[in-house]
């Protein structure tokens, strides 16, 4: 008796576990395009034991693919005595269209170049870190390189994932 209730109560366990919904978060979708850029201003450049400072870098990006609009891009570089180059932005899109949806939004861009190698070689990451009006909720991140674009000028390919975590 006390074995069939043994396996009463573990096939009721089983059957109730079954029943429990996968909780995954939203899809992921692809993120893909050129982030081309002019630069405006970087003249604030500091010297400090053989390393260069160009604090106050600004540009303005134009962008296509995945996000579709204009940004303002704020930051510093840091150019290593030993040729190592390092920098990071802030890139702000007052108005900028995504997955068809349109609102503000703000990334964090990182990038390096190690010494002595070709812009081909530059690469980074960005992270959406906030996003307002429909792209309320958006979220994402990835990576861009030095490879070829479609800009006039200066440009990077980027490629990641992003989703909106309220669907």
């Amino acid at each position: 008796m006390k074995k069939k209730l043994f396996v009463l109560l573990t096939m009721i366990m089983v059957l109730s576990l079954m029943s429990i919904p996968a909780l995954a978060g939203p899809p992921d979708n692809t993120a893909s395009g050129d982030w081309c850029y002019e630069l405006v201003d970087g003249t604030d450049v500091k010297m400090a034991d053989g390393n260069m400072f160009i604090l106050d870098f600004n540009d303005i990006g134009h962008w296509n693919g995945t996000f579709i609009g204009d940004s303002i891009d704020d930051g510093w570089i840091v150019i290593r005595a030993r040729g190592y180059w390092f920098f990071k932005t802030t890139v702000s899109f007052d108005e900028v269209t995504v997955l068809g949806k349109t609102g503000g939004l703000e990334m964090r861009v990182n990038g390096w170049l190690p010494a002595g190698a070709e812009f081909s070689e530059y690469e980074g990451l960005w992270v959406i870190t906030r996003a307002t009006g429909d792209l309320r909720g958006l979220v994402g991140r990835g990576t861009w390189d030095g490879g070829p674009t479609e800009c006039a000028g200066y440009g990077v390919p980027y490629k990641g994932t992003v989703h909106f975590k309220n669907e």
